[in-house]
């Protein structure tokens, strides 16, 4: 029998290091958009008199809380959705792991059509256009994402398969 592979090492490895990797991501921006949720009021204070520091009127606070609160729901079925993935590799359960590859396809689709729509939406700033950034960005994001979801969609046809016979 032949061991499926994925870098040189296992595929259910592979699969473990992207579902804690993304378990350790997702934990990490879901902390991120809570601090910002919380001190989102520091933002609304009178700006000071030297210039320094943000201001925002009520309107785009009550904008920011509901954006924060809609990247924490994101967030939290991110992270379930790596936990489920953790648990379906471990328990070679292949429903398991279905959550996790139709999460992180949308993701990656809305995060791709995010990042054309910042660039596009900057026109007016031609020269900034010229620069590499956000070609770079968007290169990664696809790359990194699309690996990880044809890893995971391989690992999950090797534990129905499994399970099958």
């Amino acid at each position: 029998m032949v061991q499926e592979r994925c870098c040189c090492l296992p595929l259910e490895v592979c699969g473990l290091t992207i579902g804690l990797l993304d378990a350790i991501k997702n934990l990490a921006f879901l902390g991120l958009y809570i601090y910002f949720l919380v001190n989102v009021d520091q933002y609304t204070k009178e700006p000071s008199k030297s210039g320094k520091g943000y201001f925002i009127n009520e309107d785009t606070k009550r904008m920011f809380i509901a954006v924060f609160c809609i990247y924490i729901v994101v967030y939290v079925g991110l992270f379930l959705a790596a936990i489920f993935l953790i648990a379906g590799i471990m328990q070679n359960r292949h429903k398991f792991i279905l959550p996790w590859i139709i999460v992180n396809f949308i993701n990656l689709t809305l995060t791709i059509i995010n990042v054309v729509y910042l660039v596009a939406s900057r026109q007016e700033k031609v020269e900034e256009l010229k620069k590499p950034g956000p070609v770079i960005a968007l290169s990664l994001i696809l790359f990194f994402g699309t690996f990880a979801i044809v890893v995971i969609i391989k690992l999950y046809r090797l534990i129905r398969f499994r399970n099958a016979v």
